[in-house]
């Protein structure tokens, strides 16, 4: 049992060896099969139709930022309108509540007069009829014991119809003005309950509008990439249309100031053709030909004149009216508007990276409006530009106003245009559910102006 106990072991032994040599053998690696020429086509194809999904849903996502964008303008627009609707409301309620005061007072005042009045004309009537002792006028006329008190007798019921008509009538008009100040203060009562349901409304308006706003600002904050690629992209256009505005500008000041010593120099020579006509005369015919004082008085003037061709005194004429006006020009819109952007740089209270830089200001107005000339003016200039679709500008002397997002035009290049003249309908938005927003901008050559300290 033993030797076969031995026997048995180197058999074990044996096999935990080529175990061991098994395991410790290198693995072959597995060559991957050949691809074929269509599984590499339908990759292709799978990844190009990932690329296009990808670029639709970027798109899709930027176009869904932009229009909660907008809307939270339109909003912000809004709660500030509805902001100010508020403060009026409450203004003209505490004006009622002082007048309601005032009038209440009044009243009072008004009833102590008819009863202090009322009492003293009883009185009175109590006393003349005890100094009577119940005679009649007849009587008392008829009892007067000479001709001479008779008379003094009708004499005194004169002066005293007199008197009772003069207090009826001083009643009767207390009564009156009575009535009608508790009717005018019933009146501001009314008003007063109406202005409060009217604040009360506008506060619970504001308040959805609030929440509203809320709701969109959370929305943005989770789209952060896709916000700021729309925020970069606005700017960027911004700063396209405030170049070429500056561009057409300062052409514009070039032209005017090659054309103002064109005719500078024109008149030069003109001056010295003269003089060297005069120089050339014979001496017998020189003294005629002197302009006397008021002549030489009258040139100057005309050479004045033809130093600035036309543009000088319409340039005076215009811009003083246009800078006369400021605070009573017209609205580049008629009708219901908000205003979306206010002039400057302006940061989103609650949104910390929602920052613009406006050079004038955004109008939301319903669709189908136009836009309209702020002041008599001349159309100098009109282009296109991604983003704003045509820009008018309207020069009025040194100052300019431009209409941005105008997509129907009714004016030309070098037309002149009256305060209220059409400029165009306002493009309306196709990816924004038919928006429109005109952009407006005042400016003084290139000065950048707050349209809102001009227009009304």
């Amino acid at each position: 049992m033993a030797v076969g106990a031995d026997a048995a072991r180197p058999k074990h032994k044996k096999k935990t060896v080529r175990t061991e040599q098994k395991s410790t053998a290198p693995k072959k690696k597995k060559t991957a099969p050949p691809r074929s020429r269509k599984s590499v086509e339908s990759e292709r194809k799978r990844t190009n139709e990932q690329i296009k999904q990808t670029t639709e849903d970027i798109r899709r996502n930027k176009e869904r930022t932009e229009r909660q964008l907008n809307s939270l303008a339109s909003l912000d627009g809004q709660i500030q309108s509805q902001r100010n609707e508020i403060v009026s409301l409450q203004t003209l309620i505490d004006s009622i509540d002082r007048r309601s005061r005032a009038l209440a007072d009044t009243i009072a005042r008004a009833e102590n007069d008819v009863a202090r009045l009322r009492e003293n004309t009883k009185r009175s009537l109590r006393e003349a009829r005890k100094n009577r002792q119940a005679m009649t006028d007849v009587n008392l006329v008829f009892s007067s014991s000479t001709f001479s008190e008779g008379a003094k007798r009708v004499s005194y019921l004169k002066q005293l119809q007199r008197w009772r008509t003069r207090k009826t009538a001083d009643l009767k008009q207390s009564l009156d003005v009575l009535a009608n100040q508790k009717k005018a203060l019933a009146m501001l009562r009314d008003k007063h309950g109406r202005t409060l349901a009217a604040l009360s409304l506008s506060k619970r308006q504001l308040e959805a509008k609030q929440v509203q706003t809320r709701s969109l600002v959370d929305s943005l904050r989770r789209e952060n990439k896709s916000l700021q690629a729309v925020l970069a992209e606005r700017r960027s256009r911004a700063r396209a249309l405030d170049a070429e505005l500056d561009r057409i500008i300062e052409q514009e000041v070039r032209r005017a100031e090659e054309a103002r010593r064109a005719e500078e120099a024109r008149i030069a020579a003109a001056r010295q053709k003269d003089a060297a006509r005069v120089d050339a005369a014979p001496s017998q015919v020189k003294a005629p030909v002197v302009t006397p004082p008021a002549d030489n008085k009258k040139d100057k003037n005309a050479s004045d004149t033809r130093q600035y061709p036309g543009r000088a005194d319409e340039e005076r004429r215009l811009s003083g009216s246009f800078a006369s006006n400021k605070g009573r020009l017209l609205f580049p819109v008629a009708g219901k508007y908000n205003i979306t952007g206010t002039f400057g740089r302006n940061a989103h209270s609650e949104l910390s990276r929602v920052e613009v830089n406006n050079p004038g200001i955004d109008i939301e107005v319903p669709a189908g409006s136009t836009a309209r000339a702020v002041f008599d003016g001349t159309v100098s200039y009109i282009f296109r530009m991604d983003g704003y679709q045509n820009v008018v500008m309207v020069r009025h002397g040194s100052y300019l106003t431009v209409y941005a997002h105008i997509d129907g035009l009714s004016v030309r290049k070098g037309d002149k245009v009256k305060a209220g003249q059409a400029i165009g309908s306002i493009f309306a938005d196709p990816t924004n559910s038919g928006r429109c927003t005109l952009h407006f901008e005042v400016r003084n050559e290139r000065e950048k102006l707050n349209p809102l300290q001009w227009v009304r």
